[in-house]
């Protein structure tokens, strides 16, 4: 997916030195495959021709899926061996993976015919193709395909999957919808399951900014919002089931950021000085308006951190948490065996096994003091092993229970001593 929006930006129009352009041209195969052949030796010589391969390209792929299938059933049944027939939804699966990991560069393909540049003479043409002028009649004539392809392998796919994982806490008990979909959801934890469709989002709308503008720093501008607001998302839900895919997400995204700030400088050189002024205006305003971004977020962060520290209704759920902690705690200390919570933990994404890994350690540094974490804490923990700490422990909660039955026997001798006095 990172790649195939840096092959993206070669549909930015923008006049882009030839190092940029030949790094560029690199990753083209990753939104349409076509260009590691040579269409033209078959006969795509034009747009025309060319538009309509790419067009039906997923119609082929799902074509040769279909017939690999119907092969190995006839072989299956000729050579009574089951084994040779291809199971329906695996195969699904592995088609439907295909479609969603390629899914951008669909959309570019899709879009492509909506995607026209600004000339000096004032004609635009498309960017694919700078000899094809737009709203003309051979731009018209491949309108009906440019719409379909829109139509059928953009808002088809995202639709179904959509369909998926909208109805997948029902369905997904189902063997054979786990086998079809799985695509959809092994990537990610389960509480974040839909992240497909955030993937899906994304591709559309970096594919829109094309159609939005027609100025290169209004195109660049957009794709840098879609990335920012994935990019938050992607850190407030960390969805991978891996942390360390997750980390690689975000480096990902936040080096195409630093690339896109990057072709602003190209992109301004590209601006006629009769436009100058109009730029300048836009970006005055889109700079003022980004300085009070922060203002909105400020309130409500106050507002939470008053009702964390003064609430009732926040108090209460610490002491709910404390109590249901204990409960759990108590409950897997007496009625799961050792090698149960071993399996347990063995079957945990690395996300979850940090968390309950993270709450070990404050257990150790602020309950029984020994040295778990950095920071400022250690200096009232101890290097001590975990054995030596409970044992500790388990000894002064004997001692403050004698020195507490001390106490009370005293009390309640000196209190008899009294009333026998009066």
């Amino acid at each position: 997916n990172n790649y195939q929006i840096i092959a993206m930006m070669g549909d930015v129009d923008i006049a882009y030195n030839k190092t940029t352009r030949t790094v560029f041209s690199w990753w083209t195969w990753t939104t349409n495959p076509n260009s590691i052949f040579r269409p033209d030796c078959a006969g795509f010589d034009n747009f025309n021709k060319t538009m309509a391969a790419q067009t039906v390209a997923p119609a082929i792929l799902m074509a040769m899926f279909f017939l690999t299938w119907s092969v190995s059933q006839v072989t299956a049944y000729f050579l009574k061996m089951p084994d040779l027939a291809m199971e329906r939804n695996r195969l699904l699966n592995v088609f439907f993976s295909l479609i969603l990991t390629f899914f951008a560069g669909i959309n570019a393909m899709a879009f492509s015919l909506f995607k026209c540049a600004s000339n000096p003479n004032g004609v635009k043409t498309l960017t694919a193709d700078r000899s094809v002028n737009c709203y003309e009649d051979d731009w018209n004539g491949m309108v009906g395909l440019g719409v379909a392809a829109i139509l059928v392998w953009v808002v088809g796919f995202a639709l179904l999957f959509g369909w998926a994982i909208l109805f997948s806490p029902t369905l997904f008990p189902r063997p054979e919808f786990q086998t079809r979909w799985k695509f959809l959801f092994i990537k990610y934890r389960p509480d974040v399951h839909w992240w497909s469709m955030a993937l899906v989002v994304k591709g559309i709308m970096l594919n829109l900014g094309f159609l939005l503008f027609d100025s290169a720093i209004g195109q660049i501008y957009w794709i840098m919002a879609v990335l920012v607001i994935y990019l938050c998302s992607c850190i407030t839900w960390t969805p991978w089931r891996h942390m360390w895919v997750n980390v690689l997400d975000i480096w990902a995204n936040t080096s195409l950021l630093l690339m896109l700030s990057a072709l602003v400088w190209f992109a301004a050189r590209g601006v006629a000085t009769s436009d100058q002024a109009e730029a300048d205006t836009g970006m005055s305003r889109f700079t003022v308006a980004t300085s009070f971004l922060a203002l909105p977020c400020i309130f409500p962060v106050v507002a939470y951190l008053i009702w964390w520290a003064h609430s009732k209704a926040a108090q209460g759920l610490r002491r709910k948490v404390s109590s249901d902690f204990v409960k759990v705690s108590k409950h897997i200390a007496d009625l799961i065996a050792q090698e149960d919570f071993d399996e347990f933990i063995d079957n945990l994404a690395d996300r979850d096994f940090s968390y309950i890994r993270l709450a070990e350690r404050v257990l150790r540094q602020e309950l029984l003091h020994i040295h778990s974490r950095p920071g400022y804490s250690n200096s009232m923990t101890r290097k001590v092993s975990l054995e030596v700490a409970m044992s500790d422990a388990s000894s002064d909660k004997k001692i403050r229970n004698m020195v507490n039955v001390s106490t009370e026997t005293t009390g309640a001798t000196q209190t008899q001593t009294q009333t026998i006095i009066v």
